[in-house]
């Protein structure tokens, strides 16, 4: 089930990856976030928890934005 945050396609598109990537799917909540945005661009220290298993994550990141320097940290943390 998905949260009802979600529109009916954001709905069809978690339903289709979790059906594509079945036992590689990986949710996780957000424990904590912490963004320094400067000149340079946007530092993150993200911790996440893992559901289902409860197991936190660390993450250090930076991009040239929130979106950016959190991608970076989770591929840099899980490999792509």
């Amino acid at each position: 089930n998905f949260p009802a945050i979600l529109d009916p396609e954001a709905q069809r598109v978690a339903a289709v990856t979790r059906e594509i990537l079945a036992e590689n799917y990986l949710h996780f909540a957000l424990e904590r976030l912490e963004l320094v945005e400067d000149k340079d661009g946007v530092t993150v220290k993200v911790r996440l928890s893992r559901s289902g298993s409860g197991e936190l994550i660390d993450l250090d990141g930076k991009g040239v934005g929130l979106i950016d320097a959190v991608f970076e940290g989770l591929t840099r943390r899980f490999g792509a």
